[in-house]
């Protein structure tokens, strides 16, 4: 309740960061300026969703239509798996900015904003083999010690 009203009281707020999962982009100690719209966003940019009882901040890798309606698929830049779909009311907003050190880095630029696309398009790339590989492993009867060859 407390962060219905919080996210009702401005368009803008200053989140501290406290986790790893976002580096080298979001360091401990760092603070995001979240804009409490979840219109305009896409894969690449950086959204803070609500998450047992937590915010969460990280990168959408792409946008699906799931049972219950819309899902974001998200992962955390140092994290080697993605996220469980999150629902696109459990989002807060998208983060437009870093305040680190003294110094303020617009997220909402359309040079970072391009730069989280390639990001996440490559990460996405990355993942496809790596799960067809697991998926192949995991298959019933494989054995990956007995292989013969074509």
């Amino acid at each position: 309740m407390a962060l219905e009203a919080w996210e009702q009281a401005g368009t803008q707020h200053w989140v501290p960061i406290e986790g790893q999962s976002m580096r080298p982009l979001l360091r401990a100690g760092d603070s995001v300026l979240v804009a409490h719209r979840r219109d305009g966003i896409r894969p690449g940019d950086v959204v803070v969703f609500r998450h047992k009882g937590r915010l969460v901040a990280h990168r959408v890798l792409r946008i699906a239509d799931g049972n219950g309606g819309r899902v974001l698929i998200t992962k955390g830049d140092s994290v080697r798996r993605s996220d469980a779909p999150v629902p696109a009311q459990e989002i807060v907003g998208r983060v437009v900015a870093i305040q680190r050190d003294g110094r303020r880095i617009r997220l909402d630029t359309v040079g970072w904003r391009a730069v989280g696309w390639l990001v996440a398009m490559t990460t996405m790339a990355v993942a496809t083999p790596y799960r067809w590989v697991r998926a192949i492993k995991r298959r019933p009867g494989h054995d990956p010690g007995n292989y013969e060859g074509p």
